[in-house]
């Protein structure tokens, strides 16, 4: 997964989109050190606790159909599965034991609010055009 991550930050550096790439090789890391030093046990069984008690629904737009949705709709969409991964880390967060989870669980929910922050400013950009 994270050499994934880092091929698509290559990619976006590529392209120009310098925050982009910052924001998936900060990403890529996370998972990589977490990667390396976790044990996923505990965090795996909270994470079934959570999509017991609250399932994460994909929505329509995930067959592809943004060329039929205004930009407000996609903008809600994308924001949606945000929160829901906000969610889903600040429970994990909560719930978990292990310093080096918690650790990891804020640097992700961090991540993650900085990404909507850039997503809000990058509409606003758009917007303005």
């Amino acid at each position: 997964m994270s050499e994934t991550l880092r091929a698509e930050s290559l990619r976006a550096d590529k392209n120009g989109n310098a925050i982009l790439a910052r924001s998936r090789t900060e990403l890529a890391a996370l998972v990589k050190a977490f990667s390396d030093n976790a044990k996923f046990s505990e965090l795996e069984t909270l994470f079934i606790e959570y999509l017991e008690k609250n399932p994460i629904f994909l929505h329509d737009h995930c067959d592809g159909d943004f060329e039929n949705k205004t930009e407000s709709e996609i903008v809600a969409n994308v924001l949606d599965q945000h929160q829901q991964v906000i969610a889903l880390y600040s429970y994990l967060k909560e719930q978990a034991i292990i310093p080096h989870h918690i650790d990891l669980l804020s640097k992700l929910l961090k991540l993650e609010n900085q990404e909507i922050i850039l997503m809000a400013q990058g509409l606003n950009r758009f917007q303005d055009m």
